[in-house]
């Protein structure tokens, strides 16, 4: 099946080959967490996820503040030496810009993508990745003509990492909204490494992945039964 990244491709991409083609590396996003497990921090798993082969790193972290996570940040900013990846930041885009990080992922009740962009821009960065959370076709609906890069679509098997109260959405419903994304689509929520290739078919250009990696006895190598998929 052509994937949700493919389908832009054709249309919304279609005068933005760079832009294209500096999207379509970024397909395995690994979200770093402290709350779901305290045997690792934020730093040390986004070394192993890199060790791991992932093309993203999310941080994600309810209630961030800098001056708590200064030295996380700092320390993964630092493996931008040894791996070539992103960086985002969940939900705090105003943070994630004066940090000069490569981005930020925004849900619904977050920063609007626009705004995000715009405190990006005013560092100096336009070249920033933007994520938005879509839950529906009426939630991609009324984003779909905002300047972001990416959807995260779930949860799409449920999600053991926050309340969200929202149903699994399911395979079927995760491919209709690939169909008529303008966005490459990320999917999201209890992703396993077996899971992978039904996402593929349904039409994703990537997956990000929480609580396979983080509660997993070995992270960099959960990682790496992830990569293969997109390596």
């Amino acid at each position: 099946m052509v994937s949700s990244f493919k389908h832009a491709r054709s249309s919304s991409f279609e005068q933005k080959d760079i832009r294209f083609y500096f999207l379509s590396s970024l397909r395995l996003h690994i979200l770093t967490d402290t709350v779901l497990q305290n045997r690792w921090s934020h730093a040390a798993l986004a070394e192993m996820a890199l060790e791991g082969g992932a093309d993203v790193i999310q941080y994600r972290h309810k209630g961030f503040q800098i001056a708590s996570h200064e030295n996380d940040m700092a320390r993964i900013l630092a493996l931008k030496a040894r791996y070539n990846f992103h960086f985002l930041l969940n939900d705090f885009a105003e943070e994630a810009a004066l940090l000069g990080l490569d981005g930020c992922h925004v849900g619904k009740e977050d920063t609007p993508p626009g705004q995000a962009r715009q405190y990006f821009e005013k560092s100096g960065r336009s070249d920033a990745v933007i994520g938005a959370t879509v839950h529906s076709l009426e939630e991609l609906e009324a984003i779909k003509n905002e300047a972001i890069d990416y959807i995260g679509v779930g949860p799409v098997f449920g999600t053991q990492s926050k309340e969200t109260g929202l149903p699994a959405l399911g395979l079927e419903k995760l491919a209709e909204i690939c169909r008529y994304s303008p966005f490459p689509v990320i999917g999201i929520g209890n992703i396993t490494p077996a899971s992978v290739p039904a996402l593929l078919q349904a039409g994703v250009h990537g997956v990000a992945v929480l609580g396979a990696v983080c509660l997993a006895p070995d992270p960099k190598e959960a990682v790496r039964s992830f990569a293969h998929y997109f390596h």
